[in-house]
């Protein structure tokens, strides 16, 4: 009789490694050398030993790059969401606020189901806790050496009991920079042809400072760099996103909502021609001040990324009725 082990289901004999670890694997008490039989063994009858597997690969948890995000796309029903904007804009805030959202409980018809960058996630969030030992909180902000990186979240929708992959795109507001003002660097990142929702973002604190004009120009910016490089398209759901309300929310920023408001028209008419399908929405993902919660507006911006895509539908094929009088009675 060759070797073997007490333990049931131990592969000592199909991979030669003993399933407490031991090694060699003669020192383990459960070890039966070569010719020796235990009543308390569980007899295989000739069957193969089951082959245990040996562990189970994790993801990294860092932030995706692009090309990367393919192997989450292919798993099912997934929506990529771009988020655009300056340095200091809320692009990694909004991120870190909507994975802390989900620490809660379910957001509107959603809960979390998972997510392949958890560490990333945590990383981005770090300063804004009491850990970091900041008086007050922050985001560590995108570096542009990082290049193009993707969070990973899972949600489960209770309401149709469907999985859904949402995939964060997010770059430093440098390179953004260059996007607008390159034809040329536009065309390099030709991936964002595959985004469901573009969100160039419009940062609050430059309205409530009076510098409107300048915030305004580099949403507007790039967004006509990306159509003119074909980058977004008229299937593109392209959102004008304004972050920090909660600075222009209180009963003093009256003017500021107007301008928002006019702003908001303006963008309308420049791209409505071309981009038919162009949202906007206001959120303070964490707000400064008490005029609003925690996290406001996330809810509804995150049910129209989840509820609404940019891919083109499929072409309707032109279907040739089959001459078989069999088919006719399928």
């Amino acid at each position: 009789m060759p070797p073997s082990c007490k333990q049931p289901g131990c592969p000592l004999l199909a991979t030669g490694k003993c399933l407490e670890g031991f090694d060699p694997p003669t020192k383990c008490p459960n070890y039966l050398a070569e010719g020796t039989a235990d009543a308390e063994a569980p007899a295989t009858h000739g069957l193969p030993v089951a082959r245990v597997p040996e562990g189970i690969e994790l993801p990294a948890g860092t932030a995706f790059d692009p090309g990367s995000t393919y192997e989450v796309a292919r798993e099912g029903i997934a929506r990529v969401v771009i988020l655009a904007g300056a340095q200091r804009s809320g692009k990694t805030t909004l991120m870190a606020s909507l994975y802390e959202l989900f620490q809660e409980g379910p957001v509107g018809r959603f809960s979390f189901a998972g997510s392949q960058t958890l560490p990333a996630f945590e990383l981005r969030c770090h300063e804004a806790r009491a850990a970091s030992g900041r008086a007050v909180p922050d985001t560590e902000r995108t570096k542009p050496a990082e290049g193009f990186r993707f969070l990973h979240l899972a949600l489960l929708d209770m309401s149709a009991r469907a999985r859904r992959n949402l995939l964060l795109g997010d770059m430093s507001g440098e390179l953004y920079d260059s996007l607008r003002d390159s034809y040329d660097e536009c065309r390099k990142y030709e991936f964002l042809r595959r985004t469901d929702h573009f969100v160039a973002m419009l940062n609050a604190a430059k309205l409530s400072e009076g510098h409107h004009a300048e915030a305004y120009a580099h949403a507007r910016g790039l967004v006509r760099a990306l159509l003119d490089a074909d980058v977004l398209r008229r299937h593109s759901h392209v959102t004008l996103l304004t972050t920090k309300w909660d600075l222009i929310a209180g009963a003093d920023g009256e003017k500021a909502r107007q301008r928002v408001l006019e702003l908001e028209r303006h963008f309308e008419d420049t791209f409505a021609d071309r981009l038919p399908h162009l949202h906007f929405a206001h959120v303070a993902a964490r707000p400064a001040t008490r005029a609003v919660d925690f996290a406001y507006g996330l809810n509804p911006l995150l049910r129209d990324w989840l509820d609404t895509g940019g891919l083109p539908p499929p072409p309707e094929l032109d279907v040739v009725p089959s001459q078989r009088q069999f088919d006719h009675l399928v």
